[in-house]
């Protein structure tokens, strides 16, 4: 790696440009300002949704749609129903990036 960069940054810049597409959020997730966790894609979006489909779309989580709705999820602030232990079992069986992306998304929902 070039000096300065991180050693598991890629020499592309097409990698560069990729997750510029991806991530809409000028700013860190405010929850993660001190870690090393990436900033959550479509967080700012996600705080500007009406719906919880409109929600789960801006956050890359749609697939999930029919099992929130199994779930009794109907608006926005539903979701802060929602528990870590649902997103491990079916119908969501939700990977753990996926996870982190909905439970770090949740923690900015207004109430």
């Amino acid at each position: 790696p070039a000096a300065g960069a991180p050693p598991f940054a890629p020499a592309s810049s097409a990698y560069s440009s990729a997750i510029a597409l991806v991530v809409d959020d000028p700013l860190p997730n405010k929850h993660n300002r001190n870690s090393l966790m990436p900033m959550i894609p479509g967080t700012e979006a996600a705080k500007r949704a009406e719906s919880a489909t409109e929600w789960l779309l801006t956050l890359r989580l749609e697939k999930y749609c029919e099992a929130f709705e199994g779930l009794g999820v109907r608006k926005v602030y539903d979701f802060v129903e929602v528990g870590e232990a649902d997103l491990k079992h079916p119908p969501f069986a939700m990977p753990l990036l996926h996870q982190r992306r909905f439970l770090t998304a949740v923690l900015d929902i207004p109430p």
